[in-house]
């Protein structure tokens, strides 16, 4: 595979009853294992993490997945041990040849309990979420993963400093806001040249307090945010005959989801 580092090595994932979880250290034989170990790694270590990552959004801001890719395939790799059909015809034979190619290889992809592992990059207010959770209650995430996050983070900038709703997208509010809260609750400094670039962006296309309620509900969390600014949910509205027009469970899942524990 293209651009391989050879730190990769060092990297497993590990999976166990749907749970995936990225180990940085070899000798890591489960999720378990794993968790009880996470915070004995150097600060050498660590550094090594910016180097294993590095990442160029203008060219593709998807991950494509390369280092558990490069890690299986390394792993399973071996020559097509069955039959392959012959054909007289050289079309049919280079699509015979292509088909084989493309089993063998996601068979290398396949973990041993059957199901294929993937990045589930897209969405930039998932992480958010969940650091504002763990700030507000107290539950730090382990050094090696807090600077994983950092890392995730920066490298999804885009080239004028914000951020979108997705790895995709056109820098908005929404995500600028959330990423550069998201990254001062990891510890980067305010004077960083990037959260510098990214304060400079929100305050120029009008200021914090444009975000949409999503946004506007965490900064009140953070108490960041006066509540009296952010319009009322009701749970009592789940109370409704669900006949109703309105009634929330008619509501996009996505939004239902949201908006219930908000309320």
């Amino acid at each position: 595979m293209p651009n391989v580092n050879a730190s990769w090595k060092n990297w497993q994932l590990l999976t166990e009853k749907g749970r995936q979880i990225w180990a940085f250290k070899p000798s890591s034989n489960n999720i378990n294992e794993h968790l009880e170990n996470v915070d004995n790694i150097t600060d050498e270590e660590i550094a090594q993490f910016a180097e294993d990552f590095q990442f160029d959004k203008s060219g593709n801001p998807n991950s494509g997945d390369k280092v558990f890719r490069n890690t299986a395939i390394n792993a399973k790799f071996s020559e097509f041990q069955g039959q392959i059909p012959k054909s007289q015809h050289p079309k049919e034979q280079k699509v015979i040849d292509a088909l084989i190619k493309g089993i063998n290889y996601f068979s290398y992809l396949q973990r041993e309990d059957g199901h294929w592992p993937g990045d589930y990059g897209g969405p930039l207010f998932l992480l958010p979420g969940l650091l504002i959770a763990a700030y507000i209650s107290d539950t730090p995430f382990p050094k090696a993963h807090q600077e994983m996050m950092k890392i995730y983070l920066l490298n999804h900038q885009n080239q004028d400093a914000g951020w979108g709703m997705h790895i995709e997208g056109e820098s908005t509010l929404f995500g600028t806001v959330m990423q550069y809260v998201s990254l001062r609750i990891l510890g980067i400094d305010k004077n960083h040249q990037q959260l510098v670039k990214a304060r400079t962006w929100i305050k120029n296309n009008g200021g914090a307090t444009g975000i949409p309620s999503w946004g506007k509900f965490y900064l009140s969390v953070l108490n960041l945010y006066s509540w009296q600014g952010f319009n009322s949910l009701f749970p009592e509205m789940w109370l409704f005959p669900q006949w109703l027009p309105v009634h929330p469970w008619r509501y996009w899942c996505h939004s239902r989801m949201v908006y219930l524990p908000m309320a």
